[in-house]
């Protein structure tokens, strides 16, 4: 097995860790998702880069998400697609939590709103 040596400042962070002297990020929902085409010249992926100025990340490359904050639960937006009992069963969460996530995910611009019963069509 190859060993990959660290940069110090993350085998300090790892000691701090391990030693209980930092305390671990406190998790939030999220939302990413991941656009695949399969194009003449192979697949391509759909990215997104971060602003500069960003604090965490700033100028990476992305895939399109976000976190998940109050309004994303709103029940008067429609729905197309899995049901949210659907989407629940399969990310393991409850309904209004995976409700939520598609929301977010269409804030980032490649899953726009559609009405009810419309289905997304391929690529022409």
């Amino acid at each position: 097995m190859r060993r990959v040596v660290l940069p110090e400042h993350l085998v300090a962070h790892a000691r701090e860790f391990a030693e209980g002297t930092r305390t671990p990020a406190e998790p939030r929902n999220a939302a990413t998702v991941v656009l695949l085409r399969d194009g003449s010249q192979g697949l391509s992926v759909y990215l997104l880069r971060r602003q500069t100025s960003m604090a965490f990340a700033g100028g990476m490359c992305v895939f399109p998400g976000g976190g998940v904050d109050e309004r994303d639960f709103d029940t008067s937006v429609a729905w197309a697609g899995p049901t949210p009992a659907e989407w629940a069963e399969r990310l393991h969460t409850d309904e209004p939590t995976a409700r939520a996530h598609p929301v977010v995910a269409s804030h980032s611009g490649p899953l726009p709103p559609r009405p009810t019963g419309s289905r997304v069509s391929p690529a022409a």
